[in-house]
């Protein structure tokens, strides 16, 4: 089931296309505009592509719990440049990928997931330059503890989680 907040010009459930109402997009141009809220929940995934992940450009909300991911590869997701809200929960990942290049990016879900240790494997830096950023839940990982994860975050963020506006939800 896919859900979306505001207007939605498509969904996709366990699909991998997306449609284009404007029928431009040479390359350089802004994302088209197509599927708004994508859940591929369940499928069994393994591996997001690259090319794979770049058909999704515009998409604001991704669901990819409940597979079998346990990386993105260098480039991450950053190809989704439209993307605010990202569910990761149920997956195989030891290390979220790089969000440096997801700027409209609000919330990500993370949990019960193979997260273990502190900062490092959330990668708290690529999450400073997030202006719009609010929500990290990591809860059901095996993180450190609460208060050092907190600390460690905000010495990542340049000491400054207020100026970044980024709440953290943890429980171990």
């Amino acid at each position: 089931t896919s859900t979306s907040t505001g207007t939605s010009t498509g969904t996709s459930t366990g699909s991998t296309s997306s449609t284009s109402n404007d029928g431009g997009g040479g390359e350089g141009d802004a994302p088209q505009q197509g599927v708004e809220c994508c859940s591929l929940r369940g499928n069994g995934l393994f591996a997001c592509s690259a090319s794979s992940i770049r058909s999704f450009a515009a998409v604001v909300s991704l669901d990819l719990s409940r597979n079998f991911l346990s990386s993105f590869g260098p480039l991450g997701l950053q190809a989704l440049v439209c993307l605010r809200h990202l569910n990761l929960d149920r997956n195989w990942l030891e290390e979220l990928p790089d969000f440096s290049g997801n700027a409209a990016l609000v919330s990500v879900r993370a949990q019960h997931n193979m997260l273990r240790g502190c900062v490092g494997a959330l990668r708290v830096a690529s999450l400073a330059g997030l202006r719009h950023f609010a929500s990290l839940d990591v809860r059901f990982n095996k993180l450190c503890s609460s208060q050092q994860l907190l600390d460690e975050a905000t010495e990542g963020l340049g000491g400054g989680c207020d100026r970044y506006a980024v709440k953290m939800t943890v429980t171990v």
